[in-house]
């Protein structure tokens, strides 16, 4: 299955400027183009909505917040795309593809899953030594029933 993938982009005390000038420039009738920084931007806004968002993303490799608090990304993010309007067909593809793989059923319990019992690695490593543990005591029982069973008949 392929990964979805974002180019990183790094969020400090010029990228609101930054964003905005490129936006401003990229409004100019003086060339063609398909709006591509406004659809970025809006695209971004779209999988942020609050710090939890902005953590997920850094934690992700996507965001490398040098602004302050992961709220502070979500806010400028926020107001930078208050009045924006995408190319909706830019990024039609990505968001169908980011859909049907939240469609999947399968892959949307095994994320559950994960995200509720396996966060911690050690959650992880207790899992596997309770799975040894209960295999080690099936094969037990069956050593136990086995010579019983063979002794008695």
């Amino acid at each position: 299955m392929p990964t979805l993938t974002l180019s990183p982009i790094l969020v400090d005390d010029a990228t609101m400027p930054k964003l905005l000038n490129l936006i401003a420039y990229e409004m100019c009738p003086d060339f063609k183009n398909e709006f591509e920084i406004t659809s970025y931007v809006s695209f971004l806004d779209s999988l942020i909505d609050s710090r939890e968002d902005v953590k997920e993303l850094s934690d992700a490799g996507v965001l490398y917040n040098a602004l302050g608090s992961d709220k502070d990304v979500a806010v400028l993010f926020n107001k930078i795309s208050d009045k924006l309007v995408p190319n909706l067909e830019i990024h039609f593809e990505l968001k169908r593809r980011i859909q049907e793989h939240c469609n999947i059923i399968w892959a949307r319990d095994v994320a559950k899953i994960y995200i509720t019992y396996f966060r911690s690695p050690w959650s992880f490593i207790v899992f596997l030594g309770v799975k040894a543990g209960l295999v080690m005591a099936a094969l037990q029982t069956y050593n136990s029933f086995k010579e019983t069973y063979w002794l008695e008949h």
